[in-house]
């Protein structure tokens, strides 16, 4: 381990442990911070991209550039589920109740997962026609509902609930809020 070109550390909620992922070979390893040795060492398909724990440190996720997003069990040195995708993933992260896992891919699309069954319960495209494919960001509501999405070098933010957009604006349309409709109707949305 110690000649491993390491791409990516994360500690654990707790600070006890590291992840780390390396390339060569292509391997998530769970570091004990105290002894200062691996604990676990999980073999993982492809180059792994990055990761993030669980609130509890029971679970982790990472993902690589082909694009799937696994999730392990932290304690048995197993993969519970992956969930493939249609891009190379730009990052992932679990919803604040953690029943959810919310990932993003370069192409400006997000998902969300049921983190207990693995299925696909949203995906929202995020560019228009003529843009580009970038990178899309979002900010959940508090009561963990609704979301607002918006993409880097885009002109449109909007407001999602259930995975029905209901309304955007338009950066280049002085604080005038759009309909859902209107903005399908100018061919800004997928």
């Amino acid at each position: 381990a110690a000649d491993e070109a390491f791409r990516y550390a994360v500690w654990s909620p707790d600070g006890t442990r590291v992840l780390t992922l390396s390339r060569d070979p292509d391997r998530v390893l769970m570091w004990d911070v105290n002894a200062g040795e691996p604990i676990l060492s999980m073999t993982h398909p492809k180059s792994p991209q990055g990761a993030v724990w669980s609130k509890d440190g029971s679970h982790f996720i990472t993902w690589s550039a082909e694009g799937i997003v696994r999730l392990w069990d932290a304690e048995g040195n197993e993969r519970v589920k992956s969930f493939p995708h249609d891009a190379e993933i730009s990052r992932v992260e679990w919803s604040a109740d953690e029943t959810l896992i919310r990932s993003y891919t370069v192409n400006g699309t997000q998902w969300t997962w049921d983190a207990k069954t693995g299925r696909l319960l949203l995906r929202i495209g995020h560019t228009g026609k003529g843009e580009r494919e970038t990178n899309s960001w979002r900010d959940v509501s508090p009561d963990g509902q609704s979301l607002v999405t918006w993409a880097s070098g885009y002109l449109a933010v909007r407001a999602w609930d259930e995975g029905t957009m209901l309304a955007a604006v338009r950066a280049d349309i002085a604080a005038e809020t759009l309909s859902a409709q209107d903005v399908f109707d100018q061919g800004d949305a997928r």
